[in-house]
């Protein structure tokens, strides 16, 4: 991504109508931030119509989400929980094991959710 963006890196799918963007960046030190070495950090995600373009105040939204993860140490992550086959949002380092692979909300009752 380039110029407020700079940094930053998109993800795109495209379903129907709807396209899909996730926006992520890379913590290089990740070892020295509680992440177990260097890691892709996914911050959030979005959807539009095909034909619309996201505004400033989006892209805004995702730079405040990235500076108040960045604000932590150690970094807060999600992990995978093998022993109950779901996420779970831990203010820890991320423990060594299987990629996420289920979409259920980490964090219900403070309102945020991954979805499919």
């Amino acid at each position: 991504m380039h110029g407020d963006m700079k940094g930053w890196y998109e993800a795109r799918d495209r379903h129907g109508t709807r396209l899909f963007r996730l926006f992520c960046f890379l913590e290089r030190n990740g070892e020295a931030l509680g992440l177990g070495g260097p890691s892709i950090v996914l911050i959030t995600g979005m959807a539009k119509p095909n034909d619309k373009a996201f505004s400033a105040a989006d892209y805004a939204r995702v730079r405040r989400l990235g500076d108040e993860y960045r604000a932590r140490t150690p970094r807060s992550v999600l992990r995978y929980l093998k022993s109950l086959g779901a996420i779970s949002a831990v203010a820890a380092a991320a423990v060594p094991g299987p990629a996420l692979r289920r979409s259920r909300p980490p964090c219900a009752s403070s309102g945020c959710a991954l979805r499919r």
